[in-house]
């Protein structure tokens, strides 16, 4: 690897750290489910629907779990015709969706196995690269999302926050699980949803990172 290389990856990194410590202070940011789309253009950011929920156990706790993959930048490949990246987003762009449901308190969901330098930027509300997904029903109800009108200023995820663990591995800690109403359809599901973005240096193959429960 070369020394450019090596300190482009540092200052993606140290970004994000930065950014995580400033998100744990005033909450974990969050992210509406119409920022990436709507149910007119989802052939072109939808990747990769909700999955089966899955269980994960680790250290004497337990989650059930749905994941999703969609193109931020709404260029699912195929439906603006590149063949070159087939199967992927042409930016190589992803956000990842994981939809949780657990009575277990103080698990940590680890993400590791992601592609060195990935992180592409760090920002607020809407534009930050890890969060919550908000279900906004009005504009997008076609992909998971957390149903969390009962709490005003999104007080019952300010405990939630996020680290960087290394420069392939991130992680969110969820001090309890707070019980949200379903969403509006099968479609948004129900549950805590976490989201991270992640920007490959080539569309494929795509780096999907390894969950475990801490």
């Amino acid at each position: 690897m070369n020394l450019s290389k090596v300190v482009r990856i540092y200052f993606l990194v140290a970004s994000v750290v930065i950014g995580g410590l400033s998100a744990k202070a005033a909450g974990v940011p969050i992210r509406q489910s119409s920022d990436n789309g709507t149910p007119t253009n989802a052939v072109t950011w939808n990747l990769l629907g909700r999955t089966v929920p899955v269980t994960l156990t680790g250290n004497g706790k337990s989650i059930t779990m749905r994941r999703e993959v969609i193109c931020p930048q709404q260029d699912v490949a195929s439906s603006k015709g590149d063949n070159s990246a087939a199967g992927g987003c042409s930016s190589g762009e992803y956000l990842l969706l994981y939809q949780i449901l657990s009575n277990s308190k103080n698990v940590t969901l680890e993400l590791s196995g992601l592609e060195a330098g990935t992180f592409s930027k760090v920002g607020g509300n809407g534009s930050g690269t890890y969060g919550v997904m908000i279900c906004d029903d009005a504009n997008n109800d076609a992909e998971l999302c957390t149903e969390d009108s009962e709490s005003p200023g999104y007080t019952n995820l300010e405990k939630i926050t996020f680290a960087v663990k290394g420069s392939t591995s991130v992680s969110f800690t969820i001090p309890s699980f707070p019980t949200f109403s379903a969403g509006e359809n099968n479609a948004e599901g129900q549950g805590l949803t976490l989201f991270i973005v992640t920007r490959q240096s080539a569309p494929l193959p795509i780096s999907f990172p390894t969950v475990s429960v801490q």
